[in-house]
């Protein structure tokens, strides 16, 4: 026991100098940036509160448990993404993402002004392709951008434009044009007639100006001259003229004289029901309006559609100078009709129908604006079929009336002979486009015009005639005839021994005549 307990004591020592405090458990966390362009414009991450990392990087020594990984915002043109938290494990490393959301905004630009527009004046930003004014260039980082403007004709282009871009509303910014030199613009009018009753001309929507006037300080390119319209006159259309800097461009418009005309629509239930007139394809008009300014001569009155009216044929009037023409149309109730054609495979086959000789119509087509009374209905004729006849219909006001046509099959017959009588007694019989058998004689009815196969059937003995095409006429009974072929054959029948043939020996077949030993029948 003594030995024993020395021994312990001896080793307690020994043990003790040994001991060790546990280690704490750590692993690692990797977080990965995209896109590229975020990286590249200083995009960083860092857990709980440590220092700001590239993407990739590996932050180790980090304690088992949760962490916060954050990602750095205020990064021009970008929205860093929400913080996270992840699982760090023992001797483990960890990985996540975060993606950047780029910031984009949109540019709108207006140039002015009016003239230099219509010379052709665009803008584009950052070196892209040109735009009109008032175009909005969408999806453009946010950050700063230049606008240019093209170089145009007579005109100086604006200063090229450096613009921050904001993210959400549209910004906005203009560029104004000016004019390269100038000239001038000389309008006459004729006749003086036209002159006398205050015939003017302005250009581009300007001030009102007299014949021989000269309109000075006009920038260079196109230009619209306007005529006024004055009583009893019809102006001459509107001009685009150029002008060019350092001169003057003349031009003339010629007035007409010209007349009025008025019209009058009857009766008032299809003005109610929304009747008008208008002359030349112009402007429509309601009754008993007058056009004024109208040219000397002809034109032509067209009166407006309406449902349930018959509108009146267009007329042609005669404008006199300084005068009022009038003339009236007169709009006719109406109904409808709508036929409905039977069988389908007659519809299938092209069946219509048509009223008065108008335009054909599929089966169900309604025609409106048929004048109230009698009406023909005709048929179209199609193949195979029998078209119904001619029908006289009553079309009443604000109705449609229906009717039927039904088209008849056109069918014949045909009637089959087989021959010869032995070929008929061992069963032979035929049909037609592979339908029951008939013997013999039968007439097969309701065949449809056109044509059809004939079939003859198989029997012992006999060849049957080959398959026929025969056309059916309508109305009429088609014969034909098949022959069967009977099938024959041969036989030698030989005797022995020799000595029977030479004692006379014979043979015959079927009670014929007898013959000698070795014979074919």
């Amino acid at each position: 026991m003594k030995v024993t307990v020395r021994l312990l004591m001896a080793v307690m020592p020994l043990l003790m100098l040994h001991a060790q405090p546990a280690l704490a458990q750590t692993g690692s966390l990797q977080v990965k940036i995209s896109p590229q362009g975020a990286i590249d414009a200083g995009a960083q991450w860092k857990v709980d509160s440590g220092r700001w990392r590239d993407s990739n990087y590996i932050e180790t020594g980090l304690s088992v448990g949760s962490h916060t990984v954050w990602f750095k915002g205020e990064i021009d043109g970008w929205s860093e993404p929400n913080s996270q938290t992840v699982q760090i494990n023992d001797g483990q490393t960890t990985t996540t993402t975060g993606t950047y959301i780029q910031q984009l905004g949109s540019l709108q630009v207006t140039i002015s002004p009016q003239a230099a527009i219509d010379a052709g004046a665009q803008w584009r930003v950052d070196g892209g392709p040109w735009h009109d004014s008032g175009y909005t260039e969408p999806n453009l980082i946010e950050g700063d951008h230049e606008v240019e403007f093209s170089i145009i004709a007579g005109w100086k282009e604006p200063n090229t434009i450096d613009i921050f871009v904001n993210v959400g509303p549209t910004t906005t910014t203009s560029g104004t044009y000016t004019a390269i030199g100038g000239g001038s613009l000389q309008v006459t009018i004729l006749p003086q007639a036209a002159i006398d009753a205050n015939a003017q001309w302005r250009v581009d929507g300007g001030p009102w100006q007299d014949s021989g006037y000269t309109e000075p300080n006009l920038t260079v390119g196109p230009h619209t001259v306007e005529y006024k319209p004055i009583t009893d006159w019809k102006e001459p259309n509107s001009q685009t003229v150029q002008i060019n800097d350092g001169q003057t461009t003349t031009t003339s418009g010629t007035y007409l004289q010209a007349g009025s005309v008025r019209v009058t629509i009857s009766p008032p239930e299809a003005i109610t029901a929304g009747a008008q007139w208008r002359v030349d394809g112009g402007t429509w008009r309601d009754s008993n309006d007058t056009e004024s300014n109208l040219a000397i001569g002809l034109h032509t009155i067209e009166y407006k559609q309406i449902s349930n009216w018959n509108e009146p044929n267009s007329q042609t009037v005669q404008i006199n100078y300084a005068q009022t023409t009038t003339t009236s149309g007169t709009y006719t109730q109406a109904g409808s009709l709508q036929v409905t054609i039977s069988p389908p495979e007659a519809i299938t086959a092209g069946a219509q129908w048509r009223v008065d000789g108008g335009a054909w119509q599929d089966s169900n087509n309604i025609v409106t604006n048929l004048t109230l009374g009698s009406h023909t209905v005709e048929y179209s004729v199609i193949a195979g079929f029998n078209k119904p006849s001619n029908q006289t219909v009553q079309i009443n006001y604000a109705q449609t009336t229906t009717t039927t046509g039904t088209y008849t099959l056109q069918s014949g017959s045909l009637q089959v002979t087989i021959s010869p009588p032995e070929a008929v007694a061992a069963g032979a019989q035929w049909r037609v486009d592979g339908g029951p058998w008939h013997d013999s004689g039968h007439t097969e009815p309701n065949l449809a015009v056109g044509t059809h196969t004939v079939e003859y059937s198989v029997i012992a003995g006999w060849n049957e005639p080959n398959s026929e095409t025969v056309q059916i006429n309508d109305g009429q009974t088609t014969t034909t005839t098949g022959t069967y072929i009977q099938q024959l054959g041969s036989l030698q029948v030989t005797i022995s021994p020799q000595a029977a043939i030479d004692a006379g020996a014979q043979w015959r077949v079927d009670g014929g005549p007898w013959q000698d030993s070795g014979y074919t029948e």
